[in-house]
């Protein structure tokens, strides 16, 4: 989905937040969205092929 008006800016300024409140996009997936192993596995298998 392409959204034109996304600023660079506000992804760098989520990623940033995300590592200081987690420490890692495993950890906010773990712990912040409370995903299983088999959940995070499905959505790498779907995103990264």
């Amino acid at each position: 989905m392409y959204i034109p008006a996304l600023r660079f800016a506000y992804l760098e300024a989520g990623i940033t937040q995300l590592a200081k409140d987690y420490g890692s996009l495993d950890a906010y997936l773990r712990t912040g969205l409370g995903l299983s192993d088999a959940t995070i596995t499905a959505l790498r298998t779907k995103l990264v092929g």
